[in-house]
């Protein structure tokens, strides 16, 4: 991959219509969150020289669904079993 400088590539990404997002500093550099024209999510990766490494596109994790919440059963504090009503 040929080096970039963080502001060759921002040069770049301005004649393109990205929109900076976020900037996030990290402990090898830093992390630039961009949105492009389309709406994908992308991240810029520095090193600690301001040289671009790596772009890479952010992928979101959907939530998992909602699971039925139901009858809890009851729990008896001093012994940790089920808590078995009497009849």
């Amino acid at each position: 991959m040929i080096k970039l400088t963080k502001e060759e590539f921002l040069k770049w990404v301005e004649k393109h219509d990205w929109l900076l997002v976020n900037e996030i500093p990290t402990p090898n550099g830093r992390q630039d969150i961009f949105t492009t024209p389309s709406g994908s999510f992308i991240v810029a990766i520095y090193d600690l020289k301001g040289d671009l490494q790596n772009v890479v596109p952010l992928i979101v994790m959907p939530a998992p669904p909602p699971s039925p919440l139901g009858r809890l059963p009851g729990l008896d504090l001093r012994s940790g079993s089920n808590f078995i009503p009497p009849k």
